[in-house]
């Protein structure tokens, strides 16, 4: 039974830390699943965002991330068009999870945009405010259009 947010978190975390001990001892990323009862790629993810040094993002009372819509094209068009993993753009755009990006790939494919976050704001610097980097942004987009339209005929 759900008890609370804080105790879940602190379980959380718990099982990171453990799952990132076991690796350090060269056990198998399935092992390391199955003894904690999570998904091998939950291990997985921890282990590569361990590895990038991000090590803040294995705590789960660390503070929600926002990202411009300029970031997160940037990184679906990392992934769609250049064809890098998910697991390097993720780390490589400090991007909180691959499931998030995978979201954003998905909004981008259905919609041919992706939205900007509620917590956009001018005072946080996350708009796009001038016509020359809205141009890039919709040169970006049409790059990756072009890319997931080569991607569907296939």
């Amino acid at each position: 039974t759900y008890k609370g947010g804080s105790s879940m978190r602190k379980r959380k975390t718990e099982e990171r830390i453990k799952a990132i001990e076991m690796h350090k001892q060269g056990i198998p990323r399935r092992r390391i699943a199955e003894e904690l009862g999570v998904s091998h790629d939950s291990v997985k993810t921890w282990i590569s965002l361990y590895k990038s040094g991000q090590k803040d993002l294995l705590d789960d009372t660390r503070k929600k991330r926002t990202y411009s819509k300029a970031v997160k094209l940037e990184a679906v068009s990392a992934h769609l068009e250049e064809g890098r993993t998910m697991v390097d753009v993720t780390s490589s755009f400090n991007i909180s999870s691959p499931s998030l990006l995978r979201r954003w790939c998905k909004e981008f494919i259905e919609q041919g945009d992706i939205s900007s976050s509620k917590q956009d704001c001018p005072d946080k610097k996350l708009e796009v405010t001038n016509s020359i980097e809205k141009i890039k942004e919709l040169e970006m987009q049409v790059d990756v259009l072009k890319k997931a339209l080569e991607l569907q005929r296939w």
